[in-house]
Protein backbone atom coordinates (compact mmCIF):
# COMPACT_ATOMS: atom_id res chain seq x y z
CA UNK A 1 0.00 0.00 0.00
CA UNK A 2 1.63 3.57 -0.63
CA UNK A 3 0.73 6.58 0.83
CA UNK A 4 -0.82 5.88 3.99
CA UNK A 5 -2.24 9.27 6.15
CA UNK A 6 -4.12 9.68 9.34
CA UNK A 7 -6.56 11.81 10.39
CA UNK A 8 -9.10 11.76 14.05
CA UNK A 9 -11.88 11.69 11.47
CA UNK A 10 -12.86 10.34 7.31
CA UNK A 11 -15.64 11.47 5.92
CA UNK A 12 -16.94 9.30 2.80
CA UNK A 13 -18.82 12.12 0.74
CA UNK A 14 -18.94 15.41 -0.51
CA UNK A 15 -22.07 16.44 -0.73
CA UNK A 16 -23.89 18.78 1.26
CA UNK A 17 -24.19 16.30 4.31
CA UNK A 18 -20.45 15.45 4.34
CA UNK A 19 -19.36 19.02 3.53
CA UNK A 20 -21.42 20.30 6.52
CA UNK A 21 -20.27 17.17 9.17
CA UNK A 22 -16.63 17.95 7.99
CA UNK A 23 -17.49 21.89 9.00
CA UNK A 24 -19.14 21.04 12.57
CA UNK A 25 -16.25 18.70 13.23
CA UNK A 26 -13.48 21.04 12.14
CA UNK A 27 -15.15 23.95 14.09
CA UNK A 28 -15.18 21.19 17.34
CA UNK A 29 -11.33 21.09 16.77
CA UNK A 30 -10.74 17.78 14.86
CA UNK A 31 -8.42 16.77 12.24
CA UNK A 32 -10.66 15.96 8.87
CA UNK A 33 -9.82 13.93 5.90
CA UNK A 34 -13.10 14.31 3.12
CA UNK A 35 -12.76 12.00 0.43
CA UNK A 36 -15.18 12.59 -2.29
CA UNK A 37 -15.79 11.83 -6.01
CA UNK A 38 -13.86 12.94 -8.68
CA UNK A 39 -16.95 13.47 -10.59
CA UNK A 40 -18.84 16.38 -9.38
CA UNK A 41 -21.65 15.83 -11.36
CA UNK A 42 -22.67 12.69 -9.12
CA UNK A 43 -23.28 14.80 -6.27
CA UNK A 44 -26.92 15.72 -6.29
CA UNK A 45 -25.99 18.43 -4.24
CA UNK A 46 -24.64 20.57 -7.28
CA UNK A 47 -27.47 20.12 -9.54
CA UNK A 48 -30.94 20.66 -7.11
CA UNK A 49 -33.29 23.20 -6.77
CA UNK A 50 -31.55 24.86 -4.07
CA UNK A 51 -34.43 24.89 -1.22
CA UNK A 52 -34.15 25.03 2.56
CA UNK A 53 -37.99 24.02 3.61
CA UNK A 54 -39.10 23.84 6.88
CA UNK A 55 -42.54 23.34 4.81
CA UNK A 56 -41.46 20.00 3.51
CA UNK A 57 -42.75 17.56 6.56
CA UNK A 58 -44.32 15.06 4.36
CA UNK A 59 -42.28 11.88 3.99
CA UNK A 60 -41.91 10.52 0.61
CA UNK A 61 -43.65 7.27 2.07
CA UNK A 62 -47.37 8.14 2.30
CA UNK A 63 -50.64 7.05 0.86
CA UNK A 64 -51.21 7.00 -2.47
CA UNK A 65 -47.34 7.41 -3.84
CA UNK A 66 -47.55 3.51 -4.89
CA UNK A 67 -51.04 3.78 -7.08
CA UNK A 68 -49.56 7.01 -8.42
CA UNK A 69 -45.54 5.77 -9.24
CA UNK A 70 -47.63 3.05 -10.97
CA UNK A 71 -50.47 5.00 -12.87
CA UNK A 72 -47.50 7.51 -13.99
CA UNK A 73 -45.44 4.54 -14.86
CA UNK A 74 -47.78 4.89 -18.57
CA UNK A 75 -46.90 7.95 -18.56
CA UNK A 76 -43.23 8.92 -20.49
CA UNK A 77 -43.38 12.60 -19.16
CA UNK A 78 -44.99 11.83 -15.97
CA UNK A 79 -43.44 13.56 -12.92
CA UNK A 80 -43.07 10.12 -10.75
CA UNK A 81 -42.05 6.77 -11.79
CA UNK A 82 -41.29 3.34 -10.78
CA UNK A 83 -38.22 1.69 -12.65
CA UNK A 84 -38.73 -1.85 -12.13
CA UNK A 85 -35.14 -3.85 -11.36
CA UNK A 86 -34.11 -7.51 -11.36
CA UNK A 87 -32.76 -7.43 -8.50
CA UNK A 88 -34.61 -8.63 -4.75
CA UNK A 89 -33.49 -5.77 -3.17
CA UNK A 90 -35.61 -3.73 -5.32
CA UNK A 91 -38.56 -5.64 -4.24
CA UNK A 92 -37.87 -5.33 -0.93
CA UNK A 93 -37.32 -1.72 -0.88
CA UNK A 94 -40.74 -1.98 -2.61
CA UNK A 95 -42.33 -4.06 0.16
CA UNK A 96 -40.72 -2.05 2.87
CA UNK A 97 -42.09 1.61 0.86
CA UNK A 98 -45.81 0.19 0.38
CA UNK A 99 -45.62 -1.18 4.30
CA UNK A 100 -44.72 3.08 5.10
CA UNK A 101 -46.96 4.48 3.10
CA UNK A 102 -49.54 4.85 5.89
CA UNK A 103 -51.50 7.66 7.43
CA UNK A 104 -49.96 6.45 10.56
CA UNK A 105 -46.44 6.56 9.57
CA UNK A 106 -47.22 10.31 8.14
CA UNK A 107 -48.69 11.45 11.16
CA UNK A 108 -45.48 9.87 13.32
CA UNK A 109 -43.20 11.73 10.20
CA UNK A 110 -44.48 14.65 10.56
CA UNK A 111 -42.92 16.66 13.59
CA UNK A 112 -39.55 14.50 12.71
CA UNK A 113 -39.19 15.76 9.38
CA UNK A 114 -39.96 19.52 10.09
CA UNK A 115 -37.73 19.72 12.90
CA UNK A 116 -34.90 18.17 11.02
CA UNK A 117 -35.64 20.80 8.22
CA UNK A 118 -36.90 23.70 10.54
CA UNK A 119 -33.31 23.09 12.19
CA UNK A 120 -31.65 22.82 9.26
CA UNK A 121 -32.83 26.00 8.38
CA UNK A 122 -31.97 27.82 11.57
CA UNK A 123 -28.47 26.77 11.42
CA UNK A 124 -27.86 28.02 7.44
CA UNK A 125 -29.10 31.61 8.65
CA UNK A 126 -26.22 31.19 11.27
CA UNK A 127 -24.06 29.96 9.11
CA UNK A 128 -24.48 32.12 6.13
CA UNK A 129 -24.56 35.21 8.65
CA UNK A 130 -21.11 33.66 10.32
CA UNK A 131 -19.26 32.59 6.87
CA UNK A 132 -21.11 35.10 4.38
CA UNK A 133 -20.49 32.69 1.55
CA UNK A 134 -21.41 33.78 -2.09
CA UNK A 135 -24.34 31.44 -2.75
CA UNK A 136 -27.07 33.88 -3.23
CA UNK A 137 -28.87 32.76 -0.51
CA UNK A 138 -32.31 34.35 0.43
CA UNK A 139 -35.08 33.76 3.05
CA UNK A 140 -38.00 34.78 1.16
CA UNK A 141 -40.15 31.73 1.42
CA UNK A 142 -41.56 29.82 -1.87
CA UNK A 143 -44.72 29.75 -3.48
CA UNK A 144 -47.33 27.32 -4.35
CA UNK A 145 -49.41 27.55 -7.35
CA UNK A 146 -52.42 25.56 -8.26
CA UNK A 147 -54.25 25.24 -11.49
CA UNK A 148 -57.27 23.86 -9.81
CA UNK A 149 -60.11 23.97 -6.60
CA UNK A 150 -58.80 20.04 -6.16
CA UNK A 151 -54.93 20.38 -6.02
CA UNK A 152 -55.83 23.90 -4.07
CA UNK A 153 -57.99 21.98 -1.16
CA UNK A 154 -55.07 19.27 -1.35
CA UNK A 155 -52.11 22.26 -0.73
CA UNK A 156 -54.71 23.49 1.93
CA UNK A 157 -55.04 20.18 3.70
CA UNK A 158 -51.16 19.91 3.58
CA UNK A 159 -50.61 23.46 5.52
CA UNK A 160 -53.01 22.27 8.01
CA UNK A 161 -50.88 19.39 9.09
CA UNK A 162 -47.76 21.98 9.35
CA UNK A 163 -49.99 24.27 11.43
CA UNK A 164 -49.61 22.84 15.27
CA UNK A 165 -45.87 22.53 14.37
CA UNK A 166 -45.48 25.93 13.50
CA UNK A 167 -45.33 25.89 9.79
CA UNK A 168 -47.22 29.34 8.35
CA UNK A 169 -48.75 28.97 5.03
CA UNK A 170 -51.19 31.83 3.48
CA UNK A 171 -53.14 32.20 1.00
CA UNK A 172 -52.06 35.00 -1.66
CA UNK A 173 -54.98 36.84 -3.83
CA UNK A 174 -54.06 37.52 -7.56
CA UNK A 175 -52.97 41.38 -6.19
CA UNK A 176 -50.67 40.51 -3.68
CA UNK A 177 -49.11 37.72 -6.24
CA UNK A 178 -48.64 40.24 -8.66
CA UNK A 179 -47.05 43.22 -6.28
CA UNK A 180 -45.00 40.65 -4.74
CA UNK A 181 -43.95 39.12 -8.25
CA UNK A 182 -43.92 41.84 -10.38
CA UNK A 183 -41.25 40.68 -12.47
CA UNK A 184 -42.75 37.20 -13.79
CA UNK A 185 -46.16 36.58 -15.64
CA UNK A 186 -47.96 33.97 -13.38
CA UNK A 187 -50.94 32.16 -14.70
CA UNK A 188 -52.46 30.12 -11.61
CA UNK A 189 -55.83 29.66 -10.13
CA UNK A 190 -54.96 29.98 -6.38
CA UNK A 191 -51.79 30.56 -4.63
CA UNK A 192 -50.61 29.66 -1.45
CA UNK A 193 -47.33 31.18 0.14
CA UNK A 194 -44.58 29.87 2.61
CA UNK A 195 -42.72 32.61 4.12
CA UNK A 196 -40.24 30.42 6.39
CA UNK A 197 -38.49 28.83 3.37
CA UNK A 198 -35.01 29.79 1.56
CA UNK A 199 -33.14 29.10 -1.39
CA UNK A 200 -29.58 29.37 -2.77
CA UNK A 201 -27.27 28.52 -5.94
CA UNK A 202 -26.52 24.80 -4.21
CA UNK A 203 -23.33 24.94 -6.90
CA UNK A 204 -21.96 28.30 -5.13
CA UNK A 205 -22.15 26.78 -2.02
CA UNK A 206 -20.72 23.26 -2.62
CA UNK A 207 -17.90 25.11 -4.08
CA UNK A 208 -17.52 27.57 -1.81
CA UNK A 209 -17.91 25.52 0.78
CA UNK A 210 -15.50 23.25 -0.27
CA UNK A 211 -12.40 25.94 -0.51
CA UNK A 212 -13.66 27.01 3.14
CA UNK A 213 -13.19 24.33 4.07
CA UNK A 214 -9.59 23.68 3.10
CA UNK A 215 -8.58 27.28 4.57
CA UNK A 216 -10.02 25.34 7.84
CA UNK A 217 -7.23 22.62 7.38
CA UNK A 218 -9.37 19.97 5.99
CA UNK A 219 -7.94 17.77 3.90
CA UNK A 220 -10.10 16.76 1.02
CA UNK A 221 -8.74 13.56 -1.45
CA UNK A 222 -10.56 12.94 -4.75
CA UNK A 223 -11.15 9.21 -4.96
CA UNK A 224 -13.56 5.83 -4.85
CA UNK A 225 -13.37 4.35 -1.75
CA UNK A 226 -13.25 0.62 -2.23
CA UNK A 227 -13.26 -0.72 1.63
CA UNK A 228 -14.20 0.60 5.05
CA UNK A 229 -12.93 -1.87 7.82
CA UNK A 230 -12.70 -1.49 12.06
CA UNK A 231 -9.76 -2.43 13.40
CA UNK A 232 -9.33 -2.62 17.15
CA UNK A 233 -10.80 0.77 17.48
CA UNK A 234 -9.35 1.79 14.85
CA UNK A 235 -10.95 2.45 11.50
CA UNK A 236 -9.05 1.69 8.06
CA UNK A 237 -10.50 3.44 5.27
CA UNK A 238 -9.35 2.01 1.56
CA UNK A 239 -9.23 4.01 -2.12
CA UNK A 240 -9.20 1.72 -5.28
CA UNK A 241 -5.66 3.55 -6.08
CA UNK A 242 -4.23 1.58 -2.84
CA UNK A 243 -4.05 4.95 -0.83
CA UNK A 244 -4.49 3.81 3.26
CA UNK A 245 -6.28 6.85 5.66
CA UNK A 246 -6.38 5.67 9.54
CA UNK A 247 -8.59 6.94 11.56
CA UNK A 248 -10.39 7.24 15.17
CA UNK A 249 -14.13 7.40 13.08
CA UNK A 250 -15.63 7.55 10.00
CA UNK A 251 -18.82 9.04 8.43
CA UNK A 252 -20.20 7.66 5.29
CA UNK A 253 -22.44 10.03 3.33
CA UNK A 254 -21.93 8.96 0.14
CA UNK A 255 -25.70 9.53 -0.88
CA UNK A 256 -26.91 6.68 -3.10
CA UNK A 257 -23.67 4.65 -2.96
CA UNK A 258 -23.17 4.50 0.58
CA UNK A 259 -24.79 1.15 0.64
CA UNK A 260 -22.64 -0.46 -1.43
CA UNK A 261 -19.58 0.60 1.64
CA UNK A 262 -22.07 -0.56 3.94
CA UNK A 263 -22.82 -4.27 2.78
CA UNK A 264 -18.88 -4.63 2.85
CA UNK A 265 -19.35 -4.39 6.81
CA UNK A 266 -22.03 -6.60 6.99
CA UNK A 267 -24.70 -3.89 7.66
CA UNK A 268 -28.45 -3.94 5.26
CA UNK A 269 -28.78 -0.44 4.27
CA UNK A 270 -32.08 -0.32 1.96
CA UNK A 271 -31.45 2.79 -0.36
CA UNK A 272 -32.82 3.47 -4.14
CA UNK A 273 -32.04 6.30 -6.37
CA UNK A 274 -34.26 8.74 -7.04
CA UNK A 275 -33.50 10.20 -9.88
CA UNK A 276 -34.51 14.21 -10.42
CA UNK A 277 -34.00 16.75 -13.36
CA UNK A 278 -32.95 20.15 -13.54
CA UNK A 279 -32.72 22.54 -16.72
CA UNK A 280 -30.98 26.22 -15.78
CA UNK A 281 -31.94 29.38 -18.09
CA UNK A 282 -29.30 32.01 -18.01
CA UNK A 283 -30.92 35.90 -18.21
CA UNK A 284 -34.50 34.68 -18.28
CA UNK A 285 -37.07 36.99 -20.48
CA UNK A 286 -38.92 37.59 -16.70
CA UNK A 287 -37.75 36.76 -13.21
CA UNK A 288 -38.91 35.64 -9.99
CA UNK A 289 -37.90 36.54 -6.70
CA UNK A 290 -38.85 33.50 -5.27
CA UNK A 291 -39.04 29.92 -5.84
CA UNK A 292 -42.27 28.92 -7.76
CA UNK A 293 -44.11 25.35 -7.26
CA UNK A 294 -46.51 24.13 -9.94
CA UNK A 295 -48.38 21.91 -7.72
CA UNK A 296 -50.38 19.94 -10.46
CA UNK A 297 -46.86 19.41 -12.42
CA UNK A 298 -44.68 18.91 -9.18
CA UNK A 299 -42.05 21.10 -10.84
CA UNK A 300 -40.45 24.16 -9.15
CA UNK A 301 -38.55 27.42 -10.40
CA UNK A 302 -35.76 29.05 -8.52
CA UNK A 303 -33.62 32.02 -8.89
CA UNK A 304 -30.62 32.15 -8.50
CA UNK A 305 -28.85 34.94 -9.06
CA UNK A 306 -29.25 36.04 -13.06
CA UNK A 307 -30.42 31.74 -13.69
CA UNK A 308 -33.96 30.44 -13.12
CA UNK A 309 -33.16 26.67 -12.36
CA UNK A 310 -36.16 24.99 -13.27
CA UNK A 311 -36.56 21.10 -11.27
CA UNK A 312 -38.60 18.33 -10.99
CA UNK A 313 -39.52 14.35 -11.24
CA UNK A 314 -38.68 11.56 -9.29
CA UNK A 315 -37.34 8.49 -11.08
CA UNK A 316 -37.34 5.46 -8.87
CA UNK A 317 -34.48 2.81 -9.27
CA UNK A 318 -32.57 3.38 -12.29
CA UNK A 319 -28.72 3.73 -11.04
CA UNK A 320 -27.87 5.48 -14.13
CA UNK A 321 -26.86 9.14 -14.75
CA UNK A 322 -29.02 8.47 -17.93
CA UNK A 323 -30.96 11.73 -19.24
CA UNK A 324 -34.43 10.43 -19.90
CA UNK A 325 -35.75 13.45 -22.39
CA UNK A 326 -39.14 12.08 -22.18
CA UNK A 327 -38.58 13.16 -18.41
CA UNK A 328 -37.17 16.65 -19.48
CA UNK A 329 -39.66 17.16 -22.51
CA UNK A 330 -42.50 16.48 -19.51
CA UNK A 331 -40.75 19.75 -17.02
CA UNK A 332 -40.61 21.91 -19.93
CA UNK A 333 -44.26 21.60 -21.84
CA UNK A 334 -45.33 22.47 -18.11
CA UNK A 335 -43.68 25.46 -17.49
CA UNK A 336 -45.64 27.41 -19.94
CA UNK A 337 -49.08 26.44 -18.44
CA UNK A 338 -48.41 28.14 -14.94
CA UNK A 339 -45.58 30.93 -16.49
CA UNK A 340 -47.15 32.00 -19.77
CA UNK A 341 -44.34 33.94 -21.41
CA UNK A 342 -41.90 31.30 -21.48
CA UNK A 343 -41.65 28.73 -24.45
CA UNK A 344 -40.39 25.22 -25.28
CA UNK A 345 -37.63 27.14 -28.02
CA UNK A 346 -36.34 28.74 -25.16
CA UNK A 347 -34.73 26.32 -23.42
CA UNK A 348 -33.16 25.13 -27.33
CA UNK A 349 -29.15 24.38 -25.97
CA UNK A 350 -29.51 24.24 -22.24
CA UNK A 351 -28.03 21.07 -21.60
CA UNK A 352 -30.59 19.15 -18.61
CA UNK A 353 -28.96 17.65 -15.20
CA UNK A 354 -29.48 14.49 -13.35
CA UNK A 355 -28.99 13.64 -9.68
CA UNK A 356 -29.31 10.16 -7.88
CA UNK A 357 -31.20 11.36 -4.37
CA UNK A 358 -31.07 8.15 -1.81
CA UNK A 359 -34.54 7.19 -1.06
CA UNK A 360 -35.28 4.73 2.23
CA UNK A 361 -38.27 3.05 2.55
CA UNK A 362 -39.70 5.09 4.55
CA UNK A 363 -39.25 8.65 3.35
CA UNK A 364 -36.64 9.14 6.63
CA UNK A 365 -32.69 9.95 6.90
CA UNK A 366 -30.15 7.23 8.40
CA UNK A 367 -28.23 9.12 10.83
CA UNK A 368 -26.45 7.79 13.69
CA UNK A 369 -23.92 5.06 14.55
CA UNK A 370 -23.31 1.61 12.76
CA UNK A 371 -24.19 -1.27 14.81
CA UNK A 372 -22.17 -3.09 15.54
CA UNK A 373 -19.40 -0.83 15.16
CA UNK A 374 -19.08 2.40 17.71
CA UNK A 375 -16.76 4.37 15.57
CA UNK A 376 -18.26 4.11 12.09
CA UNK A 377 -21.55 6.25 11.44
CA UNK A 378 -24.01 6.91 8.57
CA UNK A 379 -25.79 9.88 6.96
CA UNK A 380 -27.69 9.46 4.32
CA UNK A 381 -30.98 8.71 3.02
CA UNK A 382 -32.37 12.27 2.63
CA UNK A 383 -33.96 11.79 -0.75
CA UNK A 384 -34.74 15.24 -1.83
CA UNK A 385 -33.66 17.30 1.34
CA UNK A 386 -30.46 16.69 1.50
CA UNK A 387 -29.23 20.24 0.85
CA UNK A 388 -32.13 21.45 3.62
CA UNK A 389 -31.20 18.88 6.07
CA UNK A 390 -27.45 19.27 5.62
CA UNK A 391 -26.27 21.52 8.29
CA UNK A 392 -28.22 19.61 10.83
CA UNK A 393 -27.32 16.05 10.03
CA UNK A 394 -23.91 17.10 10.01
CA UNK A 395 -24.14 18.99 13.16
CA UNK A 396 -25.80 15.74 14.77
CA UNK A 397 -22.93 13.63 13.73
CA UNK A 398 -20.63 16.39 15.03
CA UNK A 399 -21.82 16.82 18.57
CA UNK A 400 -21.98 12.17 18.37
CA UNK A 401 -18.74 12.00 17.80
CA UNK A 402 -17.71 14.36 20.71
CA UNK A 403 -20.11 12.29 23.35
CA UNK A 404 -22.64 14.81 22.91
CA UNK A 405 -26.44 14.08 23.03
CA UNK A 406 -27.66 15.26 19.71
CA UNK A 407 -30.26 17.71 19.47
CA UNK A 408 -32.88 15.58 18.11
CA UNK A 409 -34.34 12.14 18.84
CA UNK A 410 -32.65 9.23 16.34
CA UNK A 411 -34.68 6.71 17.15
CA UNK A 412 -36.93 6.80 14.14
CA UNK A 413 -33.83 7.31 12.11
CA UNK A 414 -31.36 4.51 13.44
CA UNK A 415 -29.13 2.87 10.91
CA UNK A 416 -30.78 -0.83 11.23
CA UNK A 417 -34.05 0.38 11.27
CA UNK A 418 -34.44 -2.12 8.66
Amino acid sequence: MSNEKKADIVIVGGGAVGLFTAYYLTKSGAQVILVDQQREQLSCSHGNAGLVVPSAYVPLAAPGMITKGLKWMLSSTSPFAIRPQLKLSFYSWLWQFMQNSSEEHVTRSLPLLYQLNQRGSELFDSFYAEEKLACDYQKLGHLVLCKSDKRFKDELETAALGKPLGVEAIEWSKDQLAAEEPNIEIDTLRTVFYPGDSHMNPHKLIENLKLLLLDMGVVRVEGEVCSVQNRNKKVLTVLQNGEEFHSNDVVISAGVWSDKLCQKLGIKLPLLPGKGYTLTMDNPSQQARRPIFFAEAKVVATPMGDSLRFGGTLELGEMRLHINQARVKGIIESIPKYLPTFNMSQFKGITPWCGLRPCSPDGLPYIGQCPPFKNIYIATGHAMLGLSTGPVTGKIISDMIAGQQPEIDLTALAVDRF
